[in-house]
């Protein structure tokens, strides 16, 4: 192996996952030893990565090949998603059976149309829009896509006894048939790795309560980062 390459992961669950695969991504095209702190991820996803050896210095911008590093940012740009493949990081991400199947008795039975109402921390926040709840009924009218049978959100989550609390409500929206999804990457990410038809808001340069336009696919916008969706970010099947 070339030397090292880890992550430090920052923030939850959705932007864990961005992190992970894009520090997994870049260890092997410099034919370097992943390692990785403990994270939920690798109980979800079966993942047997080595841990931290010894510590190394940050960075969010390593110059071409560098090695020993340990990468630190949020790395939503199209510079990072763009050398991902969409085949190998659902390869990679596989949500145990065992989980899935603990998971089954709160997710509705298929075909179901799930939509995922970010609120949390992005209420009152500088940054970040909030798409209130009519966007999305309207999408619904608009689009033709039926009722909404599953809403998930963060004041109301599915819970099941010894599975992580945010992974019932992460399922719900990956097994979905349509999937309307917030500007975040929770459901940019189990829309990433479910086969759902999905449909995202609108929110560029808007902050607070917004009422939304959804366009089909999963683009373009995740929490104020400008980022494509699957097919502009280079992820074929």
């Amino acid at each position: 192996m070339n030397g090292i390459v880890q992550i430090r992961f920052m923030g939850r669950f959705g932007n864990q996952i961005q992190q992970y695969v894009v520090a997994r991504k870049y260890a092997e095209s410099v034919g370097a030893e992943l390692e990785v702190p403990d994270w939920v991820g690798k109980d979800v996803f079966g993942l047997t990565d080595r841990p931290y050896s010894r510590e190394l210095p940050e960075t969010s911008d390593p110059s071409v090949g560098q090695t020993d590093i340990r990468l630190s940012g949020f790395f939503q740009t199209q510079r990072w998603v763009g050398t991902l493949s969409r085949a190998e990081v659902r390869g990679w991400l596989a949500v145990q059976p065992n989980l899935l199947e603990a998971c089954r008795s709160v997710v509705p039975p298929e075909p179901y149309t799930a939509a995922h109402l970010r609120r949390g921390d992005y209420v009152g926040h500088p940054f970040y829009a909030t798409v209130v709840e009519r966007s999305y009924l309207r999408a619904c009218t608009e689009h033709g896509l039926g009722p909404i049978d599953a809403w998930v959100q963060e004041g109301a989550p599915r819970l099941v006894a010894g599975v992580p609390d945010f992974l019932p409500d992460f399922v719900t929206l990956m097994r979905a048939t349509i999937l309307l999804r917030a500007n975040s990457n929770f459901s940019w990410w189990a829309a990433a790795l479910g086969d759902a038809d999905v449909y995202a808001p609108v929110v560029t340069d808007h902050i607070g309560e917004y009422d939304a336009d959804f366009v089909r696919g999963n683009w373009p916008m995740i929490a104020g980062h400008d980022l494509c969706g699957v097919d502009d970010l280079h992820l074929p099947e």
